[in-house]
């Protein structure tokens, strides 16, 4: 729901490899809420970041790597690149 909103248009405006490349983690915490965050690179700060209230999600993290093809995005994990 991100790929196509306002917030994301608008850092992909103001960094083009947001536009090519970017990265998503969901972190669970214990008490079953989590924190979603992407970044355009490794260690920098998050340009867009949700905070989720409760999740049953079963890991502790997921890590995705989305990369434009041209005509959209392919999602992937990092083992897939």
């Amino acid at each position: 729901s991100h790929l196509l909103s306002r917030e994301f248009r608008q850092a992909a405006a103001l960094d083009e490899r947001i536009g090519l490349m970017h990265f998503w983690k969901l972190a669970v915490r214990s008490d079953h809420a989590a924190t979603l965050t992407a970044v355009a690179d490794s260690g920098e700060q998050p340009f867009l970041q949700q905070e989720i209230a409760s999740t049953d999600f079963p890991l502790p993290a997921l890590d995705v790597w989305v990369q434009n093809h041209g005509d959209g995005y392919t999602l992937m994990l990092p083992s897939e690149y």
